[in-house]
């Protein structure tokens, strides 16, 4: 839809505006979808060639969080969000991954659920911009949840 398209471009102006300060270059990927049980997630691949001593944890201090969970501006966004939200957030949109000395793998934490004694946390969220109808956001985020509460 538009609204899922205008919602993805503010994450993908981040990257490559984040991006761009890290790298000598970089190349941005043509907008496609991904199926996902349930869901279609649009995906957009980036690479890039690093500038001298640009070290694993600026670029993912520099990436995250991504709009697409810390909101935008930044700076005021994630008070906002804390402000709002009636949990606490914990792991959920965290970056998960790996790191050694040559090479590094994180992602996102998102849609994922966290288990403390015999209590079960699943998270799964929603892009909100201008354009979205809050019955809707709360449709696809139950969309989302389906597959790991099928499972259960």
């Amino acid at each position: 839809s538009e609204k899922d398209i205008h919602e993805h471009a503010f994450v993908t102006q981040h990257i490559e505006f984040q991006l761009n300060k890290l790298c000598s270059q970089v190349h941005i990927g043509t907008l496609s979808t991904l199926a996902g049980a349930g869901v279609q997630h649009l995906i957009r691949r980036f690479s890039g060639i690093l500038k001298d001593n640009i070290a694993d944890r600026d670029i993912i201090e520099a990436l995250h969080p991504t709009p697409a969970v810390g909101g935008l501006p930044k700076e005021g966004a994630y008070e906002k969000i804390y402000e709002i939200e009636e949990f606490d957030r914990g792991w959920y949109a965290g970056a998960i991954g790996w790191a050694q000395k040559d090479s590094s793998e994180f992602a996102v934490g998102i849609r994922s659920c966290l288990i403390r004694g015999k209590k079960l946390y699943w998270y799964s969220g929603c892009g909100i911009v201008n354009e979205s109808d809050a019955q809707e956001e709360w449709e696809e985020a139950e969309l989302k949840a389906r597959p790991f509460i099928e499972v259960l």
